[in-house]
């Protein structure tokens, strides 16, 4: 997968995720040759605005993204771990840095509620915090193929736009999954729940035939861009 970071001047910083070794790796793409040919191989709509992309591919280091989990988070009453010390997760849902400003607030709350006791406060804070970034870890990872790969399946599209409908007629109490991770402040279980919920209301309502429907919709206007394409 490649994704861009926009920069302050309009150009774009190319993220690149490929395994460490086998094939299509980094391992394997080692030359300017191999760069260039893997490159128009998956990235070809975007290939022939980076002109320098071997040179640069070959110039950058690989870095690996980590998932942390540990426990405890603490150290009796004098030292507790926040943020990417706790709970690093990979990119892929853009919550880190969220995940630890929520973690500086919970662990004031509990501070305050356990007013003299650090040791209890610690260990609220992570009973409150721990369930949730765990469940953020896993939507992380489930998000690259998403993002990857769901983003532009017919159904997927589908469903999402009849979750959007939903959330129209009935506000709050029904949310798609993204939307209830990135634009609210609920609990990540708590988002992963209501999306569970979402969906079973969904059944229940025969949403599966209008995402039948909007999906034979984006399937048919794919068909029709690639005709008119075709006749240019």
């Amino acid at each position: 997968m490649m994704f861009a970071i926009p920069n302050a001047d309009r150009s774009f910083n190319a993220v690149i995720v490929l395994p460490a070794a086998g094939g299509d790796s980094f391992e394997s793409v080692t030359t300017p040759a191999a760069v260039d040919e893997f490159l128009q191989h998956y990235f070809n709509d975007v290939a022939p605005f980076m002109p320098n992309a071997a040179q640069e591919f070959l110039r950058g280091s690989p870095s690996a993204f980590a998932t942390v989990r540990t426990s405890p988070w603490r150290f009796a009453n004098k030292v507790v771990l926040i943020g990417d010390s706790a709970h690093a997760v990979v990119p892929f849902y853009g919550q880190g840095l969220n995940a630890g400003l929520e973690d500086a607030v919970v662990l004031d709350e509990c501070i305050v509620a356990h007013t003299g006791d650090c040791g209890l406060a610690f260990e609220a804070y992570q009973e409150h915090r721990k369930p949730h970034l765990d469940v953020l870890a896993d939507l992380s990872l489930k998000n690259f193929d998403m993002l990857r790969e769901g983003a532009r399946r017919p159904h997927v599209l589908a469903r999402r736009e009849a979750i959007e409908l939903l959330h129209r007629l009935l506000g709050q109490r029904v949310m798609s999954l993204s939307h209830a991770v990135q634009h609210t402040t609920l609990p990540y279980a708590d988002c992963q729940r209501m999306a569970e919920r979402v969906h079973r209301l969904a059944r229940l309502c025969g949403l599966d035939l209008v995402v039948g429907v909007l999906a034979l919709r984006h399937v048919s206007s794919g068909w029709l861009r690639r005709v008119r394409s075709g006749r240019k």
